[in-house]
């Protein structure tokens, strides 16, 4: 029985002991100032004690307790020393906002304010900083466009420059052989003409005369013949390519066909018109 009731104390003191502990507070000021006086008199007998004893935040409690009762510079001195030795500036806090909040107004009411102020800016600057919380990634912005390429343009242009140029080339080829043909024609009348006076020549010397125009207006007439068939060779031959050509340059700049070709074999043919020189390549 005896046990029973020894284990009955011991919970229920170990139930009050794990009671929070209430919130400070002080009473409110009496409306007499005797004995307003007289309950400040034992706040501050009490904090004194207190003090001696290092127990600061009590200390600090009753003076709290004593200035509301009755507002005295000694009892503010007494605050701030207590407040000096206090270990846990944080607990402070709500101890002088008890008397911000019970006080009156007027100058011991702004001290308290100031010491108030003081502390939360020491916690403030004394507060870690939190890590800044880390952007997430972005994903790289695309590269602007590019600005359209003038090379396609000059390329056109440069392309049209040679083609005007081939089919002059082969147009003049084709003239001069026109040309080079009537000639002929006409050095071949000549060559027809001075024989027949030399088969009616009288004269000996004039047949010898006749004979040799003959023979010089021939051989002109040959010439030109010969060079009036390749110089017009030549220039259908180079009208022949460069119309190939232009269709292949349409086609790459098309773009590739999707059948199956088989590349076309291809040779080189050297022009030699009477202008000037000119090498091109001939696909069949």
């Amino acid at each position: 029985m005896l046990f029973i009731a020894v284990s009955t104390l011991c919970l229920a003191e170990t139930a009050w002991s794990q009671e929070p502990a209430a919130a400070f507070t002080c009473p409110e000021r009496p409306d007499k100032q005797a004995k307003a006086r007289k309950m400040a008199g034992a706040y501050f007998a009490e904090a004194e004690q207190a003090f001696d004893e290092a127990l600061y935040e009590q200390a600090l409690e009753k003076f709290v307790c004593s200035l509301v009762m009755t507002e005295h510079e000694n009892t503010v001195t007494n605050i701030e020393r207590t407040l000096e030795q206090l270990p846990d500036r944080a607990a402070a806090l709500p101890i002088l906002k008890t008397y911000d909040s019970l006080g009156p107004n007027g100058e011991f009411k702004t001290r308290i304010d100031e010491l108030i102020a003081d502390i939360e800016a020491t916690l403030a600057a004394a507060k870690p900083e939190e890590p800044a919380e880390a952007c997430p990634a972005s994903e790289p912005s695309p590269p602007p466009p590019c600005p359209p390429s003038p090379l396609p343009g000059i390329e056109i242009e440069y392309h049209g420059r040679l083609v005007k140029t081939a089919t002059v080339s082969a147009w003049a080829g084709i003239g001069v052989g026109a040309a080079s043909f009537v000639s002929a024609i006409v050095f071949q009348a000549l060559a027809g003409s001075a024989k027949n006076s030399a088969q009616s020549a009288v004269d000996y010397d004039l047949f010898l005369d006749e004979r040799d125009k003959n023979k010089s207006f021939q051989t002109a007439a040959t010439t030109l013949f010969v060079t009036s068939i390749l110089t017009s060779a030549v220039g259908v031959v180079e009208l022949f390519v460069l119309s190939e050509q232009q269709k292949r340059y349409a086609a790459e700049k098309k773009g590739p066909d999707k059948s199956t070709t088989t590349p076309s074999p291809s040779t080189t043919v050297s022009l030699v018109p009477g202008i000037g020189h000119l090498e091109l390549e001939v696909r069949f």
